[in-house]
């Protein structure tokens, strides 16, 4: 719960930086994990900022290769008219 109190601290200073987007890397084993980031997709919601959660495995490294790893920001960054 400290992790997502420091986290909410963290978004409401990007509102003095003008955060665009967040890309936060998420192990997808673990059921505690999905309830955080949907907070963490409502806080960024809430702000305005765009979110990119990246689901990874930490044992099965063909679950997200670098290359689809590379394909989904790049598709995310074009998306939203970040390039």
């Amino acid at each position: 719960m400290n992790l997502l109190i420091n986290l909410q601290e963290k978004l409401n200073q990007t509102i003095e930086f003008k955060c665009d987007a967040v890309i936060l890397p998420a192990h997808i084993g673990r059921r505690d994990v999905n309830c955080r980031l949907e907070i963490v997709r409502d806080m960024c919601h809430k702000k305005g900022i765009l979110c990119l959660i990246l689901g990874f495995d930490t044992w099965d490294k063909r679950y997200l290769t670098p290359d689809t790893s590379f394909d989904r920001i790049k598709t995310f960054f074009e998306t939203a008219g970040l390039i």
